[in-house]
């Protein structure tokens, strides 16, 4: 039953259905009341005698419903009968969408505009972190981007460059290659953009994704433009993926979040996130300090370390033991900050056979590795002790590898080694923390003793960054003076040629030490 109780409506209903099916070419005609009080509705040449217009429109329900399903559009209300399948507007019932659109053509006019323009617009297209990053991967040419961070390129190979600050970072051009199909289709496909960074070694995760394939092993670093990205700026995924976004993302593509950016990014975690963060990495990697065989055995019988400065480091708590997830032994050189939090760990393989070394997500290397011999720095946190003497001159090394070889050097030759503090940055491009420590604790007086390990366009990076740091101290009024190793890259190699003969030492004045065996020049 369609008849509503008002008998008016119903006839506007029937006069709307009636006009309908003449717009659409059939004969239909409402004939005028009878005498009788009937109405007649003519089909083409069918009459049909109602008792009202409401049993016309009992009559044609199907046609009605069907129409109003066409539409998709029941909107029942102002006291309509909720089985009616009839749209109401204002003071006016339609048998549908259409029937009110014609109705009420000047009115509806702006609206209808409105939604027609907002059905045509494109939707936000978002795009994640990972495909973000495969997008980079194809978009941005790794030599542009090498040369960009790095100051230039050289040329190297036929499709290779090297970058001026390290001749070990070899980039491999971006190159279009065109296989032939079985099908005598023509495959086309980006091969390159790539590095190779031959003085580092292959990160876990790269090992890893070798092994899971079943690939050869990669005996470099190797990676993309983001991981090109993350090695020369020192940040995280997130943090490379958004600042490349930034300079060659699609406009038209929206980031969904950066929110994982605070957690993975060591910066800027507080102190104590920090310390939990780290704690909570050498937990799973099983550090100790109680049984130290692999690692005592690496540092003094490899490197040539002294053992009475192997146990100091291990009774302050600098030095453990861990290891990896194949159960390989690790030395595990700890980092801790003002108040005795871990800021820092650096891990370094201990088979001679295969060298490993990174450090943990999370360092702060504002912070780096300060060590006074004189004092516990696990014992920080009690502000009612003196934890270091700012009195003492500041020497500086690339790592703690180094920074305890010339520690041997020094006790090799009767020296008092514990009369200098000591920091490993971690690098020569993590040198901030030299200035940082200065200012944290008072220092007055610092030697840098970066590597001399040059690069085949004479460069060398040890020496580069010791000068800038040493500009940089002079400026602040703190004095500072570089010594470089003179026979050899390093201070472990240094020291291991002393051991076994190969390199003689050399002793320069130094005031307030005197007479310090040095193995090195000053600069």
């Amino acid at each position: 039953m369609l008849r509503l109780d008002n008998e008016e409506k119903n006839l506007e209903l029937v006069e709307k259905l009636v006009s309908q099916y003449r717009s659409n070419g059939d004969d239909w005609e409402l004939e005028p009341l009878t005498e009788d009080g009937t109405v007649e509705l003519r089909k083409e040449d069918e009459i049909t005698e109602y008792r009202d217009f409401g049993d016309i429109l009992d009559d044609h329900e199907y046609l009605i419903r069907e129409e109003v399903e066409t539409c998709a559009l029941w909107y029942l209300s102002d006291g309509l009968d909720g089985s009616k399948p009839f749209l109401s507007y204002e003071d006016s019932v339609y048998l549908g969408i259409n029937d009110l659109v014609d109705d009420q053509k000047e009115k509806l006019a702006p609206l209808i505009a409105a939604a027609r323009e907002k059905k045509g617009k494109e939707p936000e297209r978002k795009i994640s972190l990972k495909d973000m990053a495969k997008y980079l991967e194809k978009k941005v040419d790794i030599l542009d981007l090498a040369d960009e961070l790095c100051d230039g390129l050289v040329r190297n190979g036929k499709k290779t460059m090297i970058t001026r600050q390290h001749d070990s970072l070899v980039i491999k051009r971006r190159e279009l290659v065109r296989i032939q199909q079985p099908d005598g289709t023509v495959k086309e496909k980006l091969s390159g953009n790539r590095f190779f960074w031959n003085s580092q070694v292959p990160t876990e995760k790269q090992l890893a994704r070798a092994r899971e394939k079943g690939r050869k092993m990669p005996k470099t670093k190797t990676g993309g433009v983001v991981d090109l990205y993350m090695e020369l700026k020192e940040v995280s995924f997130p943090q490379a993926v958004k600042d490349l976004w930034e300079q060659y993302g699609d406009e038209n593509l929206t980031p969904v979040s950066y929110d994982n950016l605070t957690v993975r990014d060591g910066t800027k975690l507080n102190a104590k996130d920090r310390h939990r963060s780290l704690y909570e990495q050498l937990t799973k990697q099983k550090f100790q300090n109680h049984s130290m065989d692999a690692v005592i055995h690496y540092l003094s019988e490899v490197r040539g370390i002294d053992r009475e400065i192997i146990d100091r480091q291990i009774d302050h708590k600098c030095l453990y033991q861990s290891v990896d997830k194949f159960g390989q032994p690790m030395a595990t050189f700890v980092a801790r900050d003002k108040d005795g939090y871990i800021s820092g760990v650096s891990i370094r393989g201990t088979n001679p056979g295969k060298k490993f070394m990174m450090d943990y997500p999370n360092c702060n290397y504002d912070v780096g590795w300060h060590y006074d011999p004189q004092f516990d720095p696990s014992c920080r946190y009690d502000k009612t002790q003196k934890h270091c003497d700012p009195g003492k001159k500041l020497l500086c090394f690339e790592s703690s590898i180094e920074m305890m070889s010339y520690m041997s050097i020094l006790k090799s030759e009767h020296k008092d080694w514990t009369r200098f503090a000591y920091l490993s940055c971690g690098s020569t491009t993590k040198y901030g923390c030299i200035e940082e420590t200065c200012t944290e604790n008072g220092y007055k007086d610092v030697l840098v003793m970066f590597n001399n390990d040059k690069e085949k366009d004479g460069k060398a990076a040890g020496r580069d960054y010791a000068n800038l740091v040493k500009e940089q101290l002079t400026e602040k009024g703190i004095r500072c003076e570089v010594l470089l190793p003179r026979s050899a890259n390093d201070w472990n190699d240094t020291l291991v040629g002393l051991r076994n003969g190969t390199i003689k030492l050399q002793y320069a004045d130094v005031k307030k030490n005197k007479t310090k065996p040095v193995c090195g020049k000053e600069r």
